[in-house]
């Protein structure tokens, strides 16, 4: 994992960007449940803190992740926000990131809640209808790549040790 995307950054006041830490991963079950139920796709949450713990913070990490924590005025901890990716490379311009989840709760958006990657490109997806989501990218100058020619596929179990075995 590019180590370079996780560095510590106090972010709007009082919200703090930070590497997740296997300790986390109960509170990011919990918005992972958040954002799959805003995308109703609750039901294809199969995953659990113990899922979490092994496949992102073991020997070999299959995913980074880094969260947004707020601090109140007690100075209690909350985290609001997370964003999940994987490293991928492009023969053409090299180190690239693939954000498969980005979420920060609804109260807290608009606070500038962000972080540089320190790599050349940062890829996402996002569902067709949700236009404001894809309206925000776009005022960030996010380019919709998204074409007639170009699809993107995924197959899932059991169908990969059916097709592939």
């Amino acid at each position: 994992m590019y180590t370079h995307v996780c560095y510590s950054r106090r972010m709007d006041g009082n919200i703090t960007i930070r590497k997740a830490v296997i300790d986390d991963c109960d509170r990011l079950m919990e918005l992972m449940k958040e954002l799959a139920k805003h995308e109703n796709e609750i039901d294809l949450m199969q995953l659990s803190p113990e899922d979490l713990r092994r496949d992102g913070f073991g020997e070999k990490p299959h995913f980074g992740c880094v969260v947004a924590e707020l601090t109140n005025s007690e100075h209690e901890k909350t985290i609001i926000g997370y964003a999940l990716y994987f490293n991928t490379y492009s023969p053409k311009v090299g180190k690239c990131i693939y954000m498969e989840d980005i979420y920060v709760q609804p109260e807290y958006r608009r606070k500038r809640v962000a972080n540089n990657s320190g790599c050349y490109r940062l890829h996402w997806g996002c569902l067709e209808w949700n236009r404001t989501a894809m309206e925000f990218y776009k005022r960030q100058n996010a380019v919709d790549v998204t074409n007639p020619d170009h699809h993107i596929f995924h197959i899932d179990q059991p169908e990969l040790a059916k097709n592939f075995n």
